[in-house]
């Protein structure tokens, strides 16, 4: 009895451990309004920045519009991401791990979480050049003077 209760642990750990590998989870949309004053030039650099700062593929998908695809060893996903000057919206197209329900691994949500932040960012430092440079002046007015030697 002690054999088989252990191989029964056994094969439920195993079973817990694979399942937990392939979470699925329902598909992530991102859409995003843009700040104020953006253009769609500057909404389209920051997404190709982003995207391959992420390990995204684009592809040119007509008038403002990608599509982006990442693998990794156990999937492939594509997306399509349709941008204007005032919102961009990444929307799922595929993946070879998508199930019948309309659920795919938790990584894609994590990909496309990941890369809709960093479009943000991107957009904002194109935006606003100067917000990461190091302000140099105001590290000198922090320091203290010296004494001036007699």
């Amino acid at each position: 009895m002690k054999k088989f209760i252990s191989i029964l642990c056994a094969a439920f750990l195993a079973v817990s451990a694979l399942s937990g590998c392939t979470t699925v989870t329902p598909v992530s949309s991102i859409v995003y309004a843009t700040p104020a004053g953006s253009s769609a030039s500057l909404v389209r650099q920051g997404i190709v920045e982003a995207a391959k700062t992420n390990g995204w593929t684009l592809r040119e998908n007509g008038k403002q519009s990608f599509l982006i695809t990442k693998s990794d060893v156990k999937f492939t996903a594509t997306s399509r991401i349709d941008y204007r000057a005032s919102q961009y919206e990444i929307t799922y197209v595929k993946s070879s791990l998508s199930s019948e329900d309309g659920k795919v691994p938790q990584a894609y949500n994590d990909w496309v979480t990941e890369l809709n932040t960093s479009i943000q960012n991107a957009i904002v430092k194109i935006r606003n050049p100067g917000m990461n440079k190091s302000t140099s002046s105001s590290a000198k007015s922090k320091a203290k003077p010296r004494a001036k030697k007699k």
